[in-house]
């Protein structure tokens, strides 16, 4: 059956933001807001698809009137530009979000998680909170363990020193349904194994 938000002429053109969108000083370029603005002028829908939360990816969405769908949380939800239509959330499973949490505090690596409010640490490190909001733009809340442990989670992100994830075993971090995705060379990010 035809749907009533996608129907079957609709052209859909998704585009990252980091590293793809977004310059290395995390603006849009003039040329990058033209290249948009074609797409749309010929009918396609742009929808800005990112591994960031949904509060970091406003301003650009702001920034590109026309634009009307988000992915964020690397797949964990699939919303409108407003964020009141909510197409899909994925969340990990309450353990595996104790267990990843668990293990990356033991194995010395920072955490931080992103719920639907928005993106939370139980941890101290000033300098992988920094390094965290000068890339983001945000920076994440401090949140009690047993606070967070409470929220669904679409995502747990381990910090570190790049070296320090080489003596990482997986296996005995992560188990089905959770998938571990290297997305930068001081982040090792986990989420539903379904999420993509």
């Amino acid at each position: 059956p035809r749907s009533t938000l996608f129907p079957y002429t609709t052209l859909f053109r998704s585009i990252d933001l980091d590293g793809t969108l977004l310059g290395p000083d995390h603006a849009i370029s003039d040329a990058n807001a033209q290249a948009v603005k074609r797409l749309q002028a010929v009918g396609a829908q742009v929808v800005l698809a990112s591994g960031r939360h949904f509060n970091s990816m406003r301003k650009y969405v702001a920034a590109l009137p026309g634009v009307q769908w988000v992915v964020s949380c690397q797949g964990g939800e699939v919303s409108d530009a407003n964020r009141t239509t909510i197409l899909s959330r994925q969340f990990l499973p309450a353990a595996a979000v104790e267990k990843t949490l668990e293990a990356g505090h033991a194995l010395g690596f920072s955490t931080v998680a992103y719920t639907v409010e928005g993106v939370f640490t139980d941890s101290a490190s000033d300098f992988e909170m920094d390094f965290y909001t000068d890339l983001v733009g945000q920076r994440p809340v401090v949140l009690d363990r047993s606070e967070l442990l409470a929220r669904d989670v679409f995502k747990v992100i381990w910090m570190g020193e790049p070296a320090d994830f080489s003596r990482v075993v997986l296996a005995d971090a992560v188990s089905p349904p959770v998938q571990a995705v290297r997305t930068n060379t001081r982040f090792l990010e986990f989420m539903p194994a379904a999420v993509s």
